[in-house]
């Protein structure tokens, strides 16, 4: 007989802010996806930027915050593509998690965005990092 997992997703999500940012690794190129980027701080919404740039971009912006996706092998199709589903809990800090959790949000895993990454540029990523608005 079949059973269901019914227990709680696991969150892939971990912040990322300026004081987690490791300077040794400037350069490092990451990618990042701007979560209803109207007025986008990046060119694109989905984008590789370095390490340094990513600093820059939250350091110059107060209002936004980082946080990080991993891309996992379930995420990737038979053409090495990957296929993210952004859901809520994605946007928040684990501080931020813990505080929701204790409101029980009805929305906490509700997807809120699909992110397409071509293989030529996905196979160089193991995580998305996902800049959107402060929460309060």
């Amino acid at each position: 007989m079949d059973t269901m997992d019914t227990s709680t997703p696991d969150t892939t999500t971990e912040p990322d802010d300026t004081t987690q940012l490791d300077k040794m690794c400037d350069n490092e190129k990451v990618l990042v996806y701007h979560y209803r980027g109207e007025n986008s701080i990046l060119k694109r919404n989905l984008q590789q930027i370095t390490r340094g740039q990513l600093a820059d971009i939250l350091e110059d912006n107060p209002n936004i915050q980082a946080t990080r996706k991993r891309i996992t092998s379930s995420d990737r199709n038979a053409d090495g593509e990957v296929c993210l589903e952004i859901q809520q809990n994605d946007l928040y800090t684990p501080a931020q998690k813990e505080m929701y959790k204790e409101k029980s949000l009805f929305n906490y895993y509700s997807n809120i965005a699909g992110v397409e990454i071509k293989r030529h540029v996905a196979q160089h990523f193991s995580e998305l990092i996902i800049l959107s608005k402060k929460k309060d």
